[in-house]
């Protein structure tokens, strides 16, 4: 990314998995319980002593909204099925220093097969 085009927040899907733990005889359209994982990258351009700062100090406002979102906690399995998994950091040095992290949360959902909209 190009640093016209920064600062940046990128939304990646990421992963579903439907648990196997599910019941094994279950028909087709019963539902399954599934982990999304998706994940949100800052993208930053800054000078080199405020870039890993300013990242973490989004990383952290991140974390507390979507951990504390009741909206976002009323679409999970239990009403409390958001799980924060973890960072990663990227910096790299071109003719300015720019920075990245992505923040990764799990989110547990009934997938009821019958009632996807198309």
């Amino acid at each position: 990314m190009s640093g016209s085009n920064l600062p940046a927040v990128i939304l990646f899907d990421g992963e579903e998995v439907a648990r196997e733990n599910d019941p094994a005889g279950r028909s087709a359209l019963t539902f399954r319980h599934v982990d999304m994982t998706p994940e949100v990258q800052f993208r930053l351009e800054a000078k080199a002593e405020d870039v890993g700062t300013k990242l973490n100090l989004l990383r952290a406002k991140l974390i507390g909204a979507v951990l504390a979102d009741t909206d976002l906690l009323a679409l999970t399995v239990n009403l409390r099925s958001i799980r924060y998994q973890g960072s990663m950091t990227a910096t790299e040095r071109g003719r300015s220093m720019e920075g990245g992290i992505g923040v990764a949360f799990t989110f547990t959902y009934l997938m009821r097969p019958g009632q996807l909209s198309a």
